[in-house]
């Protein structure tokens, strides 16, 4: 049986895709790249940091761009990509048996909104270069709608749910929701039906709105008290929501808010899902997207209590979610053993 390991067990390195003149990112290069070596600096100070370049002369720049990190921790790889958000077609990494498995599912840039054909080959590429041991499946599952504890709990939105049809089953009973639980090793799927943070375009990832800790009866999630904020109604909705998990099942007693930032803005007024679920644990630290905004502390200070162990390292995400991510989506943790 496979087993799914949590965020915060130990781990090996963190994948980054670098931002590239082909991507979504070509008009605000210099900004988001100052983000981006920040994360790098941060990561390669704790553990390894693989870092994919668009080819042979983006890898070059790059390895300029991070003469400042630790060369022993970084490593750079040429692999074409479409986009940055790796987290979503990155590899999903589980334990079975006594060896390491890079599961590859189906990506469709979040049901086939954007061009994914050179995101798709990823997995592979990296199973080349590090000797991992690929298994492709049909599922499609992104890494940003999968939250686990290790202990063989999920949450998933039902929203970003890419099912090969509609069914009248319950969700719980659909085939795909089993097929889930069997590749993953998974108990038990808790299959949020809130409405995903407005400007969320992939239809409500878990990570924007629920994060699990390593303590086992403990939430943290996306809150808002402000009636003026266009995302109070549904957050209070998912508040509800978890509410009524722990009544019937006792389980997620210790429920965890953390308030969301004021309503970030597109210049053309379109909703940001700026949160601070979206954050990244590591080795020794936590990665916690932030955004010049009051709530900033609020978020660092109870996702510290959640991680005593762990520094908490401020990103300010401002440019990250021009494009609709933050730290988590950006980065996908590799477990300790699996290079």
């Amino acid at each position: 049986m496979n087993h799914f390991p949590a965020e915060w067990s130990p781990q090996a390195g963190v994948l980054l895709t670098w931002p590239h003149a082909a991507s979504d990112w070509a008009s605000h290069l210099t900004e988001i790249e100052s983000i981006y070596e920040i994360l790098a600096k941060s990561i390669s100070e704790r553990e390894q940091l693989i870092v994919l370049a668009y080819d042979l002369d983006h890898m070059q720049y790059i390895s300029k761009k991070l003469a400042h990190c630790a060369t022993e921790h970084l490593t750079l790889l040429p692999c074409a990509t479409n986009d940055t958000w790796i987290r979503d077609y990155g590899p999903i990494c589980l334990k079975s048996e006594n060896a390491w498995l890079a599961l590859n599912p189906c990506f469709n840039a979040w049901g086939e909104k954007y061009a994914y054909h050179l995101d798709q080959a990823v997995n592979r590429t990296l199973a080349w270069e590090f000797n991992l041991k690929l298994r492709s499946i049909d599922l499609i599952l992104e890494g940003g709608n999968l939250e686990t504890n290790g202990l063989g709990d999920l949450f998933m939105c039902r929203g970003a749910l890419r099912l090969p049809h509609e069914t009248q089953e319950s969700l719980e009973s659909h085939a795909t929701i089993r097929e889930i639980q069997s590749e993953l090793g998974i108990d038990t799927c808790w299959i949020l039906q809130s409405e995903s943070l407005l400007g969320d375009d992939t239809d409500g990832h878990i990570d924007n709105l629920v994060r699990m800790t390593p303590e086992s009866n403990q939430l943290l999630y996306s809150a808002c008290d402000d009636q003026k904020n266009p995302n109070f109604a549904r957050l209070k909705d998912l508040q509800r929501e978890l509410a009524n998990i722990h009544a019937d099942t006792g389980k997620f007693r210790d429920r965890i808010p953390l308030p969301i930032p004021r309503q970030l803005l597109t210049v053309d007024n379109t909703p940001l899902p700026a949160n601070y679920c979206n954050y990244l644990v590591m080795n020794g630290a936590v990665l916690v997207p932030t955004f010049a905004d009051a709530n900033d502390a609020v978020a660092c200070e109870r996702i510290a209590h959640c991680f005593p162990d762990r520094e908490i390292i401020s990103i300010d995400s401002r440019a990250l979610i021009r494009q609709g991510g933050a730290v988590h989506c950006a980065t996908m943790q590799l477990p300790d053993g699996i290079l």
